[in-house]
């Protein structure tokens, strides 16, 4: 208790120092905290939600109507009771209003669609409350997505001709399960019943049709989906000769392929996190060094009194550990505060109905990186505690000695720091590769940034021989006390140079998320193109100076 007193008391002598200790630390803190935050909600929404994502447990499709023998080969693969089945037909189809027209996804379903989720319309709500699914049925209406309305200008009650059919909107769709992150997204989608899609006269040879089976089954059933997926294909090869006539998707494998969309935004975050709290780690060790600097002759006393250079380091561990907790729980609770405000930035990349929460784990990781992330970063000038000799209270200034270099010291002390970063440079990577890659680039930059600046320093003595006295003196200053020189010259460049890989790495994941380095865009794109219209198209193109790609 005493050494803890001890250091209480020497927070509140130095309040200052405290105040911008805590501050500092605090702010590279909140936005590791909230990003971890945000990652671990993003896990939980996929993993609780991925049903609902796909609306069924699997789901079988084909661009051919599905027929009994396709429905028995799914049922005895599963091999357990099917709670229910949903059939759903999906197209795209232009789209005629008023005065503009857009492409959008034809879908047509049954009564048991959605399996899991929920629909709600802006009138009726949540379908599964109202009797909305079963006039869609029996009647010639529509559901029309909230962005179709508003580009075609219509309005609930309008007809909106859809082949030969005339359909009267019913009801605008606000949330949809299935509308997840992908390129069928960009068309809004336009529901009604699977007998009226039928009905438009759009069903034709040659047209692109996706025919899908949904699949609910019991809570208690339990498969690996890979496994599963593979027993499907060789299902498939022994029945049909092909592979490419039935396709199986799983929730596990929809919720996996949002997942990774959203898994760039989190390596893009969780760089800026990174580099935060690097920074400030670094603006940490500083504000102690100087605090440090400027207690020595306390401690040099403390020594003369009886206190031995172990206890000593054990007052000021205390000290750090207080107040790196302070930090931690301060950002933690601006944290909590600012975490619902995450969703709406993030707005366009979030699946529907996502929330956001912080759980235990992370307070515990703030208080882990407050208390043991502070430590870390001023370990190497801890260590000169043990270089303090109480004869220097006899000169003007009591410095620590510097006699013995005590390297195996430095390289326990600075140790910590280098391993602690790799770590969180692959934990937010999350890959082994990639993480030691970046603190191998941060590593070199390290060594390059300290031959320049060992070269300036070199280049201040050579200065020095002028006549300038004001020039003299700043130089010599600097030439002087070339490890503080070279520790600033260190700290800025690589703080100039992690803050500018921020826009880098934010244009090269924008790149790879709009355009795959194994996908060319087209400028234009067609579908629904018959074999036999083919070489005439082809030859209308190649008179233009353009390629067809398939």
């Amino acid at each position: 208790m005493l050494w803890l007193q001890l250091a209480i008391k020497e927070i509140r002598n130095n309040f200052k120092f405290s105040i911008f200790f805590v501050l500092n630390l605090g702010i590279g803190l909140i936005g590791f905290i909230a990003l971890d935050s945000f990652k671990n909600s993003i896990d939980e929404h996929l993993v609780n939600n991925s049903k609902s994502i796909l609306t069924a447990d699997i789901q079988i499709s084909s661009s051919f109507p599905l027929t009994q023998q396709e429905h028995d080969l799914s049922e005895s693969l599963l091999d357990t009771d099917i709670l229910s089945t949903s059939d759903q037909i999906s197209f795209l189809s232009m789209i005629a209003g008023t005065e503009n027209s857009r492409m959008s996804t034809l879908i047509g379903i049954d009564e048991n669609y959605p399996q899991y989720g929920e629909i709600i319309l802006q009138n009726a709500g949540p379908i599964s409350l109202s009797n909305a699914r079963s006039e869609l049925m029996n009647s010639d209406t529509i559901w029309v997505a909230r962005d179709l309305m508003v580009i075609l200008d219509l309005n609930v009650g309008q007809s909106l001709k859809i082949g030969d059919r005339e359909f009267t909107i019913a009801d605008i769709i606000l949330e949809d399960p299935s509308s997840t992150i992908s390129a069928m997204a960009n068309f809004p989608a336009i529901y009604l019943g699977v007998q009226q899609i039928e009905s438009t006269g759009l069903i034709q040879l040659g047209s692109r049709i996706t025919y899908s089976r949904f699949y609910k089954l019991p809570a208690t059933y339990e498969y690996d989906y890979r496994v599963l997926e593979d027993q499907f294909r060789d299902m498939e090869r022994e029945v049909y000769r092909d592979t490419r006539r039935l396709s199986m998707t799983t929730h596990q494998e929809e919720s996996e392929d949002l997942g990774e969309v959203l898994g760039y935004m989190n390596d893009y975050l969780g760089l800026i996190a990174l580099i935060a709290l690097f920074l400030a780690g670094v603006g940490a060790a500083y504000l102690f060094r100087a605090f440090f600097t400027s207690r020595f002759k306390d401690m040099a006393i403390l020594m003369c009194l009886g206190g031995t250079p172990k206890e000593a380091y054990k007052m000021t561990l205390v000290q750090i550990v207080l107040l790196g907790s302070i930090s931690a729980l301060l950002a933690s609770a601006i944290a909590f505060l600012a975490l619902p405000m995450l969703p709406l930035l993030f707005e366009g990349f979030l699946p529907r109905g996502f929330t956001n929460s912080m759980d235990l784990n992370s307070l515990v990781l703030a208080l882990f990186m407050g208390t043991i992330g502070s430590i870390i970063c001023c370990l190497p000038i801890l260590s000169k505690i043990y270089d303090l000799n109480p004869i220097g209270l006899f000169h003007e200034n009591v410095q620590p000695t510097s006699s013995a270099p005590h390297w195996k010291r430095q390289v326990a002390s600075y140790s910590p720091i280098l391993l602690t970063f790799w770590g969180l440079a692959i934990w937010q990577a999350n890959d082994l590769f990639v993480g030691t890659l970046f603190v191998a680039g941060f590593l070199a930059a390290i060594f390059i940034l300290g031959a320049i600046a060992w070269g300036i320093l070199y280049g201040c003595t050579v200065l020095t021989l002028g006549k300038s006295v004001t020039r003299k003196i700043a130089l010599r200053n600097l030439s002087r006390n070339r490890l503080g020189a070279v520790s600033c010259f260190l700290a800025i460049g690589l703080g100039a140079l992690l803050i500018n890989l921020i826009p880098q790495i934010q244009k090269g994941l924008q790149g790879y998320i709009e355009q795959p380095s194994d996908y060319s865009v087209p400028d234009f794109f067609m579908f629904d193109i018959q074999p036999e219209q083919l070489e005439d198209l082809q030859s209308v193109i190649g008179e233009r100076g353009y390629s067809l790609s398939f």
